[in-house]
C-alpha cells in the first residue's frame, strides 16, 4: 500500500521512495553486468492512475515534511528522479551503453496522467539517450494522426543529447480496425495495405529522428511456426521494400 501498490489487479512499485528507485536501478545493474546488452530500454509504465489514493501515504509524508508541490508535480519529480538514476546507472556501467524510454504516443496523457516529464528529458542532459514514442496511429486518425504525433515529439527535443526513434505497430494491420480513430480512420488499416511503408518514409524527414522500431513480433509472424501472418503480409512486404532504401538523420 506504500512501497508496492495494487491497481486493477496489478502491482506497481512506488517511485516516491529512494529504496524503490534503488531496487529498479539494481535490476538494471544486474542486466548490464550479466548479459552482453547494448543498454537498457524502459517501456511506458509510470503512474497507472491519477487517483490520489495510490500514494497518499508517501505524499502526506512529503507535505508534512514541508513539501509544497502539488500531487502531480510531485509525482513527475519522482519519475524524473527514477529516470535520472537509471541513466546514471547505465552510464556508470558503460558510457557507450544507451538508455531510452518508449512512452505512449499521446504526449498529453504521458505528461498529465502518467506524470512522465518527457519535455524535461528531451531538453536537458542526464535523463535519456533517445525517446521512442509509440505513435501507433494512422494518417486518418481523427484526433492524433501519425504526422501530427511525429511532429509533436520531434518538436520537444531541444538538445543534441537526445535522439528520436519512432515506434510503429503492425497490430492494426492485423485487426484492420482502429476503434479510437473516429469515422474517417476506423477502417483505414483495412482499406490500405501500405500505411506502415508510408509512415516509415515520413520518419526519414523528421528532425532528430535516427530510425524506427516495430511492435510486435506476433503481428508479423506466427509465434509457433515463424511463418509470416497472412493478415499483415501485404503491409509487411511493402514495409520491407521501403526499408531497404530508408535513410535517417544521424
Amino acid at each position: 500500500g506504500d512501497y508496492l501498490v495494487s491497481v486493477s489487479d496489478r502491482w506497481y512499485l512506488n517511485p516516491a521512495h529512494p529504496e524503490v528507485r534503488r531496487l529498479i536501478c539494481d535490476g538494471a545493474t544486474e542486466i548490464l553486468s550479466k548479459y552482453d546488452v547494448d543498454g537498457i530500454h524502459l517501456d511506458d509504465y509510470f503512474y497507472p492512475t491519477t487517483d490520489a489514493s495510490f500514494d497518499r501515504i508517501a505524499y502526506n509524508a512529503y507535505v508534512q515534511s514541508g513539501g509544497q508541490r502539488g500531487l502531480m508535480d510531485w509525482r513527475r519529480e519522482n519519475v524524473d528522479a527514477m529516470v535520472a538514476e537509471l541513466y546514471a546507472t547505465v552510464k556508470t556501467h558503460d558510457l557507450r551503453a544507451l538508455f531510452g524510454i518508449s512512452p505512449a504516443g499521446n504526449i498529453n496523457a504521458v505528461y498529465d496522467s502518467h506524470c512522465a516529464d518527457v519535455y524535461r528529458w528531451c531538453s536537458q542532459p542526464g535523463y535519456i539517450d533517445y525517446i521512442c514514442p509509440q505513435i501507433y496511429f494512422g494518417f486518418d486518425h481523427a484526433t492524433l494522426d501519425f504526422v501530427k504525433g511525429c511532429e509533436i515529439w520531434s518538436g520537444i527535443i531541444q538538445t543534441d543529447y537526445v535522439s528520436l526513434i519512432i515506434g510503429l505497430t503492425f497490430e492494426k494491420a492485423v485487426s484492420g480496425v482502429d476503434n479510437y480513430a473516429g469515422a474517417a480512420g476506423k477502417y483505414e488499416w483495412r482499406d490500405n495495405k501500405d500505411i506502415l511503408a508510408r509512415e516509415l518514409t515520413y520518419t526519414t524527414t523528421l528532425n532528430h529522428c535516427v530510425g524506427v522500431t516495430v511492435f510486435c513480433y506476433q503481428t508479423l509472424y506466427d509465434i509457433e511456426t515463424g511463418a509470416i501472418l497472412p493478415a499483415s503480409q501485404q503491409e509487411h512486404e511493402a514495409f520491407n521494400a521501403r526499408l531497404s532504401g530508408a535513410s535517417w538523420h544521424t
